[in-house]
């Protein structure tokens, strides 16, 4: 009866032998469209079991205790204070007092408020120097106010100076801790996930040149590839890793990084009109398999590193080996999807999985875009939606989805995010709907898409 969960134990002996030195990704121009869709099931639908979350907007009681703190006459006065504040401490006690980088702080978190991104800077600067020179140049009391450089530099767009604060605040935590520490892997976390924010946000204004933007982006996915695997490697190397919720984490975050060269893969010259020689086919191919190869190494260890705890989840095992069937999908091994799909219902089957379990895992109320895990990152916060689309369409049980189509928004003027929105339901792939642990076609999928601006 437990044929399927001994089955995908042998991963236990095949992937701990997959190298984790994967081979160096390329990636090329990414999409323009810097917009974020959270989907939940439309009103009405079987599924409404979904929460609809709402449009970004102040309730009352916000309001209510925001009125006095943040109007504008009131932070103009407190802005004015701490400057004097700051003019009289310098004239008693010194341009380096350590009151003197506290109220520097507390001046740049005003200016902040009224946008006053360039002013902010400068005074974070300023309380940032007084630290070091109090402190030394790696004392932990830095990290908050290179943190707040960090949001300034980007709400200027200043995305060089940004990435370079960052790239501080990586190297004074690894100071600062041991690589035993989980604030050490935190860090590391932080400095990929940083870098794959850039690939997401990719902005073409913060380039002089599509060839500066490309190098920089190639730079930026390696650079996540190489953390997320130092971190598996030392989460690896020690007691009970496979009880790490991180190092899945970091594996799915590898099988993203793939995910988006291969989503993105292009010719090597942006400014070029692509070449379909043979050679250039054959290469495209190449990269094209290194990318799904990798991913599927990524996904079996994570599969083995569950199987490997004492007391497995097995509803969370079943999860993951969908997501292997996504992989597959999303490759077109369809036969393959199906096959790995229908394991996993074996695995809930096996351990006499509720129905709701099996239902959560094989029939969550709508279709998924594949990959799950990946997808479920690019959504925006609940607190930023701008706005939302309703959409109906169809989902063989290959994941292709067809005849979509706006049914409502909540906007006259969303045309342009329609539009894009239709063209990304039509460009990925959907895990289809399973009946008795079979892929089924979907007819008339109604969804809610939520968009925000990243």
């Amino acid at each position: 009866m437990y044929y399927s969960i001994q089955k995908f134990k042998l991963f236990l002996v095949t992937c701990f032998m997959i190298s984790l030195a994967s081979p160096a990704i390329v990636i090329a121009k990414p999409d323009s469209a810097n917009i974020a869709f959270h989907p939940v099931p439309l009103s009405g639908t079987a599924a409404d079991k979904h929460k609809q979350p709402e449009i970004h907007s102040l309730s009352n009681s916000d309001r209510c205790s925001c009125i006095i703190d943040n109007s504008p006459d009131f932070v103009k006065t407190s802005i004015e204070q701490y400057r004097e504040n700051i003019r009289e401490i310098e004239y008693h006690n010194g341009p380096f007092n350590l009151i003197l980088g506290q109220q520097f702080e507390s001046l740049g978190d005003l200016l902040r408020k009224v946008s006053d991104f360039d002013n902010a800077i400068d005074a974070y600067e300023k309380s940032l120097h007084i630290i070091r020179v109090n402190e030394g140049l790696y004392d932990e009391q830095q990290l908050p106010i290179l943190e707040k450089l960090v949001q300034s530099n980007m709400a200027v767009e200043n995305l060089d100076e940004a990435h370079e604060l960052h790239e501080s605040i990586l190297h004074l935590k690894m100071r600062a801790y041991s690589s035993d520490d989980a604030e050490y892997i935190d860090a590391i976390l932080e400095w990929a996930d940083w870098n794959i924010s850039l690939l997401m946000r990719a902005d073409a204004e913060f380039y002089t040149s599509k060839q500066a933007k490309q190098s920089s982006l190639n730079q930026n996915l390696l650079v996540a590839q190489e953390s997320y695997i130092k971190v598996i490697e030392l989460i690896r190397d020690s007691d009970n890793y496979f009880a790490n919720d991180q190092l899945i984490h970091a594996e799915n975050k590898l099988v993203a990084i793939n995910y988006f060269a291969n989503k993105h893969l292009n010719f090597s010259s942006l400014d070029e009109a692509p070449s379909f020689s043979r050679e250039s086919i054959q290469q495209d191919n190449k990269l094209e398999m290194t990318y799904f190869f990798n991913g599927v190494n990524s996904l079996k260890r994570a599969i083995a590193y569950s199987l490997e705890n004492p007391e497995p989840d097995y509803i969370f095992i079943a999860e993951q080996i969908m997501a292997l069937g996504d992989w597959y999908l999303l490759f077109d091994r369809r036969a393959a999807a199906l096959a790995v799909y229908e394991d996993a219902f074996e695995v809930l089957d096996a351990v006499q999985a509720g129905e709701d379990d099996i239902k959560q895992v094989m029939t969550p109320g709508m279709p998924i875009m594949a990959p799950g895990m990946i997808n479920a990152n690019l959504t925006g916060s609940q607190n930023q939606y701008a706005g939302y689309i309703d959409v109906e369409f169809s989902v063989s049980k290959f994941g292709i989805a067809s005849r979509p189509a706006v049914i409502g928004s909540s906007n006259m003027d969303d045309s342009p995010i329609s539009k894009t929105l239709i063209n990304k339901i039509r460009g990925e792939k959907f895990r289809p709907l399973f009946i008795d642990g079979s892929a089924s076609s979907t007819e008339n999928v109604k969804l809610r898409y939520y968009y925000s601006y990243n």
